[in-house]
């Protein structure tokens, strides 16, 4: 199967701040639950993905602009991915920020090898999501958003609007060379191992 793209749809809701490294904090303090959001998009990419159940959704919302300069907010083009009790394997984050004045950009990259549970629920608001083959279980095209099973109780929706859902025995949701511009990542638990987060001067997503 060739190239599949998930994203590129309407806006998503997004906090103010231009980047929230409350995944990383998250996990070095042992919280149940994370979530890294930016205004800009960052990178979510694995070398495979699975879940039991994937459902995909359109949102729009109007959001802060990317520096805090008091500059008017802007409109984002996203898509909601959920991930049922889903697992990924070799996560990669890649996130930049600008720095004030001449300082340029800093580059944040967090990994974690291995299999990384994910949880009940992983939703990924995202501009892009791209899979060099995916392959999915029963799957229903154009549902009410009213429906799905999960994103029918998440904010910013439309009850008629378009929606996917697809569900299956365990694992029967695949995406191998997952590659994802993402706003905002939530998941419902994480549980890590072989965890790195680098800071750096420079632009992370560059290299990502």
């Amino acid at each position: 199967m060739g190239r599949t793209r998930l994203g590129r749809f309407a806006a998503v809701t997004m906090p103010a701040t231009a980047i929230t490294l409350g995944l990383g904090f998250a996990i070095v303090q042992g919280m149940v639950s994370a979530q890294l959001s930016a205004t800009d998009p960052f990178k979510v990419k694995a070398a495979n993905a699975t879940a039991d159940g994937l459902e995909l959704s359109l949102r729009g919302a109007t959001v802060a602009a990317s520096q805090d300069d008091g500059t008017n907010s802007t409109d984002k083009k996203s898509a909601l991915v959920t991930l049922k009790n889903g697992t990924i394997k070799d996560l990669k984050l890649c996130a930049d920020q600008p720095l004030p004045g001449p300082l340029g950009t800093l580059g944040l990259t967090l990994t974690a090898t291995g299999d990384v549970p994910l949880g009940a629920t992983t939703d990924l608001s995202a501009d892009a999501v791209n899979a060099a083959t995916a392959t999915l279980p029963a799957t229903d095209i154009g549902v009410a958003q009213s429906t799905l099973a999960h994103q029918s109780g998440v904010a910013g929706g439309r009850a008629g609007g378009f929606g996917l859902q697809s569900a299956g025995a365990a694992g029967s949701v695949q995406l191998d060379g997952l590659d994802a511009d993402a706003y905002a990542l939530s998941l419902s638990g994480l549980t890590v191992s072989n965890m790195s987060i680098a800071p750096q001067l420079g632009s992370a997503m560059a290299g990502c």
